[in-house]
């Protein structure tokens, strides 16, 4: 399976690109929500990981325009978001993201709600 994540940090998207690799997943990634746009066009992921924080582009916004577009189906979205983020937290889970971690994470627990993500999304 796989997941674009789009992190604008570099460290971060290492430390996560390394985790679920290391679980079998095809990871692709980008640093802008814009290029995260062309990258979901492009490589079609099965689930989208994004911080929502991510440069000063609209994360929210595109987040919606993902769940507006994307061949017409639901791509799972994980967002992440420091923990003074509620309000941005709030307003992406009424825009239906899948699920959030809260920074700072250990990756091993991004893994295991991508995981329970993509379970579900096979199961149906």
């Amino acid at each position: 399976m796989k997941i674009l994540i789009c992190e604008s940090e570099e460290v971060l998207l290492t430390a996560i690109e390394f985790r679920l690799r290391k679980n079998g997943y095809d990871i692709v990634w980008a640093k802008t929500s814009q290029e995260a746009m062309g990258k979901i066009k492009e490589e079609k992921p099965d689930l989208f990981i994004i911080d929502i924080e991510t440069d000063s582009d609209d994360s929210l916004g595109m987040i919606k325009e993902v769940r507006g577009t994307y061949d017409n189906t639901s791509l799972p979205v994980l967002i992440m978001a420091e923990m003074e983020s509620v309000e941005s937290i709030l307003e992406a889970i009424e825009q239906g993201v899948d699920d959030f971690l809260i920074k700072p994470f250990k990756p091993v627990e991004l893994v295991l709600r991508a995981q329970i993500i993509l379970d579900k999304l096979q199961a149906s």
